[in-house]
């Protein structure tokens, strides 16, 4: 197990972690706003265990969000080495207009998906690896 889920199974007694999940990224299908803000979060499967949220912007100022369980490659691939230093993520919400952008936020908490971007405290980070 990753060192971030042992930690959560020793503080909670559950390996498995919470996450909110909505939309469909692989049929273009995002959340709606409520189910964003309103939903419930699921236990995460064994399999892939990270909550984790990705978000599109275009020019245009449209917003598609995809909320979902992760894998730790998927979280390695699409958070720490493709947007965790990259500015207008680490700082998402400082800017209105992303333009045509992506970023994907990987946590490791119960609910830390539930904003767009997760609090710095429960973000997947570098020591989290394997």
């Amino acid at each position: 197990l990753p060192i971030s889920i042992l930690v959560h199974f020793l503080v909670t007694g559950r390996v498995r972690v919470d996450g909110r999940q909505c939309g469909d990224e692989q049929s273009g299908s995002p959340c709606s706003m409520l189910s964003i803000y309103m939903g419930k979060p699921q236990p995460c499967p064994a399999d892939k265990p990270y909550p984790m949220t990705s978000v599109y912007s275009n020019s245009a100022g449209d917003q598609k969000v995809y909320k979902y369980c992760a894998s730790e490659q998927t979280c390695r691939a699409k958070w720490l080495l493709k947007t965790s230093d990259l500015h207008h993520c680490t700082h998402f919400s400082e800017f209105g207009d992303l333009g045509n952008r992506q970023c994907h936020f990987c946590c490791t908490e119960d609910g830390c998906n539930d904003q767009v971007q997760p609090t710095c405290m429960s973000k997947h980070q570098h020591g989290d690896r394997k």
